[in-house]
């Protein structure tokens, strides 16, 4: 059985005090902890289909940079989300 949490609040409380890089530039410095909800087609299929009555929520960290970045460019942004979730995927 996974030990990841179940709800929201329980996963933002976890990666805000887990040691993590950037997910997108992995820099080691990444205060931030951001939501990513799927809802394009593509990202639907590269965050896989959630369970039953379920949404699929990325929390991760991120950079100032990354950030500023997402801003700027949603759409470009969410392209380099969706390459970050697919290789750590690959490694699994």
């Amino acid at each position: 059985m996974s030990s990841a949490p179940r709800i929201p609040a329980e996963a933002f409380k976890a990666v805000a005090e887990a040691d993590l890089p950037c997910l997108i530039c992995g820099s080691p410095h990444a205060p931030n902890v951001a939501a990513f909800v799927p809802t394009s087609a593509e990202a639907k299929f590269v965050a896989g289909p959630p369970a039953a009555g379920k949404q699929r929520v990325l929390i991760y960290r991120a950079c100032n940079r990354c950030l500023g970045d997402a801003a700027r460019d949603p759409d470009r942004f969410e392209r380099l989300l969706l390459q970050a979730v697919s290789s750590s995927r690959e490694r699994q």
